[in-house]
C-alpha cells in the first residue's frame, strides 16, 4: 500500500495542474468577446467562486496525502476563509424569506442583493420540509373529465405514448410499498402512467389500521417521467428495448 502513495501523489498533483490549466483556458474563452445571436458583441466573465472551489478541493486531497492522512477537515476551513464563503454569505437567507410569501420575499431578496446580504442580517432558520404535515388536498375535484379529444385518461395516454414495456418485464421501480397513505395518494396523483395504485380494499381497512397502505405497482405502464424520484423512490433503467416510443404526429 505504501508504494502506491507515491503514484498517488503524482496522478494528483498531475490533475492539479491539468485543472489549473484547464480552468485558466476556460477562464480567457469565456472572458473574451463572443459574438451574440443578434450580431451583438456579449462581454461574459467566470465566477470566481467556482474556480476557487475547485483549487481548494485539489489543494486539500495533495495536502492530506503529503500528510499520509485522509482527513479532510481542512476543506471546511478553507472554504470558510475564501472568496467562496463571501458568496455563500450574500445568499444565506434567500430561500427563508420566501415563507412570508412570494411578494413580500421577494422585496426582502432584493434588498439582499442590494446589500451583499448585509441587510437584513443574522441567519433565518427555516422549518424543514420533512417536518410538514402530510394531508390530502382536494384540488382534483376541479380536474376536468377526460373527454377522448382533447383530454384523456392516464391508461389511453399510456397507449398514445407506445409504450412498448412487457407485462412481465423486470420491475424497475425501487418504493416501499407499505407507505402512509397520504404518500401512496401523493403517488398515485402525480403519476401520468398509473404505475402506483391504492387498492379499495386497503382503503376500506384504513380507518381500523396503522395510518398504512399496501401500494400496487404497475412497472409495465411507467413511461419514464422521473416524478418518483423526487418523492422518496428511485427509477432504475428498464429492461433493455423497453419503455415508451414517442412519435411526431
Amino acid at each position: 500500500m505504501a508504494n502506491s502513495r507515491p503514484a498517488t501523489e503524482r496522478i494528483c498533483r498531475t490533475r492539479s495542474d491539468a485543472s489549473a490549466w484547464r480552468a485558466e483556458e476556460q477562464a480567457q474563452k469565456l472572458a473574451s468577446k463572443v459574438d451574440g445571436a443578434d450580431g451583438s458583441r456579449v462581454k461574459v466573465t467566470t465566477d470566481p467562486a467556482d474556480l476557487a472551489e475547485c483549487d481548494l478541493v485539489i489543494e486539500t486531497i495533495v495536502e492530506e496525502l503529503d500528510k499520509d492522512s485522509i482527513n479532510f477537515e481542512a476543506y471546511d476551513e478553507k472554504v470558510r476563509s475564501s472568496v467562496i464563503r463571501d458568496d455563500l454569505y450574500r445568499s444565506r437567507n434567500v430561500r427563508q424569506v420566501f415563507d412570508r410569501g412570494f411578494f413580500v420575499g421577494g422585496a426582502i431578496a432584493q434588498a439582499m442583493t442590494v446589500t451583499n446580504g448585509a441587510f437584513p442580517g443574522g441567519h433565518w432558520g427555516f422549518k424543514s420540509d420533512a417536518d410538514e404535515e402530510m394531508f390530502i388536498g382536494k384540488a382534483d375535484a376541479h380536474y376536468p373529465k377526460p373527454d377522448n379529444k382533447y383530454l384523456f385518461d392516464k391508461l389511453s395516454s399510456v397507449f398514445a405514448s407506445g409504450n412498448a414495456t412487457r407485462d412481465d418485464a423486470p420491475n424497475h421501480v425501487r418504493v416501499q410499498t407499505k407507505v402512509p397513505y397520504e404518500l401512496a395518494q401523493a403517488w398515485a396523483s402525480m403519476c401520468p402512467a398509473q404505475v402506483y395504485e391504492i387498492p379499495e380494499d386497503q382503503l376500506e381497512s384504513l380507518q381500523n389500521g396503522d395510518g398504512t397502505v399496501d401500494v400496487q405497482i404497475t412497472a409495465s405502464n411507467c413511461i419514464q417521467c422521473g416524478a418518483i424520484n423526487a418523492k422518496g423512490g428511485r427509477l432504475t433503467l428498464p429492461e433493455g428495448g423497453d419503455g415508451p416510443n414517442y412519435t411526431l404526429a
